[in-house]
C-alpha cells in the first residue's frame, strides 16, 4: 500500500509523461498529478481511464466535457461562467461520487483562471485535531447537496469514511457553526495552491480527497475532461426532482 502524504500550500506539482506511470504512485500519494502533452481528446482520456482501471463516468455533463460548453451537456453550473470557484469536491449529489476527474487544458484565460488545489485530507486531519467536537458532528450529519439545473440531489456527511464531500454552491444552506468552522478552513490561502495549467497539460485529482477551483478569469479559457468511476452505480442512483 502506497502511504498518503498530506500537503498545504508548499506543495509543487512536478509534471510526468503518459507513458511514465510512476504517476500513477504520485496521484495514490499526492491525490493530484500533473501530465503533460496531453491532447485533450478521447483517446487520451480512454488511455488514462485503461491505466487507472476506472471507466469514464456517464454525468450529468456527459461521458466527456468542457467548460467552454461546446462538448458534452452544458448546465446552468458556475464551471460555464467567468467567476471565481471556491474550492470544493464535484457531483456530491450522486450516489456514488466519482474518484477521479481529469481536465486537460484547451486554452488559457487571458487574465486569470488559475485552478486551486486543496488537500482535503490534510484539512480533515486538521479540523480532527483542532475542532475534534466539530469534526464529530460533520462525520454524523447529513447534508442535502442538489445539481445547478434542480434535477437531481442526495444527502451526503461531510466527511463519509475515506471520502469528503464539499461543495459551499451545491449544499443546501446550512447555519451550523461546525460546517462553516471546516469551510473556512477550506478558504484558507495557507491550505491551498494555485496552478496556471498550459495547453495540453492535464490535471488528475482524486475527487474523494482534493478540493479543486478556480480564479475570476478574463477571455476563453477551456478545459476538456471526465470524470472516472470504479464503483457502478446503482439502479436507482439518486433522487430525481421536478420542479415547475
Amino acid at each position: 500500500m502506497i502511504r498518503k502524504i498530506l500537503w498545504n500550500n508548499k506543495h509543487i506539482l512536478k509534471s510526468y509523461k503518459l507513458n511514465n506511470l510512476n504517476w500513477t504512485k504520485v496521484l495514490e500519494k499526492y491525490g493530484v498529478v500533473l501530465l503533460n502533452n496531453i491532447k485533450p481528446n478521447v483517446n487520451y482520456m480512454n488511455q488514462i481511464s485503461t491505466i487507472l482501471e476506472s471507466p469514464i463516468f456517464d454525468s450529468i455533463y456527459g461521458n466527456l466535457w468542457d467548460t467552454g460548453g461546446q462538448i458534452g451537456k452544458p448546465t446552468q453550473d458556475k464551471a460555464y461562467t467567468t467567476e471565481y470557484l471556491p474550492p470544493h469536491t464535484d457531483l456530491n449529489y450522486n450516489y456514488n461520487t466519482p474518484k477521479y476527474q481529469i481536465f486537460c487544458c484547451e486554452k488559457q484565460a487571458f487574465i486569470g483562471g488559475e485552478t486551486i488545489l486543496v488537500d482535503g485530507l490534510f484539512l480533515k486531519n486538521l479540523l480532527k485535531e483542532i475542532n475534534p467536537i466539530e469534526y464529530k458532528f460533520l462525520t454524523e450529519k447529513l447534508y442535502t447537496f442538489r445539481c445547478s439545473d434542480n434535477i437531481y440531489q442526495d444527502k451526503k456527511k461531510i466527511f463519509s469514511n475515506e471520502n469528503i464531500h464539499h461543495n459551499h454552491g451545491d449544499m443546501i444552506p446550512t447555519t451550523d457553526r461546525e460546517y462553516h468552522i471546516w469551510n473556512d478552513l477550506t478558504l484558507n490561502k495557507n491550505f491551498s495552491i494555485n496552478y496556471l495549467l498550459n495547453p495540453k497539460e492535464t490535471l488528475i485529482i482524486n475527487n474523494h480527497r482534493i478540493l479543486h477551483g478556480r480564479n475570476s478569469f478574463k477571455g476563453n479559457r477551456n478545459m476538456i475532461g471526465c470524470y472516472l468511476n470504479n464503483e457502478p452505480e446503482k439502479e436507482v442512483t439518486m433522487e430525481r426532482l421536478f420542479f415547475d
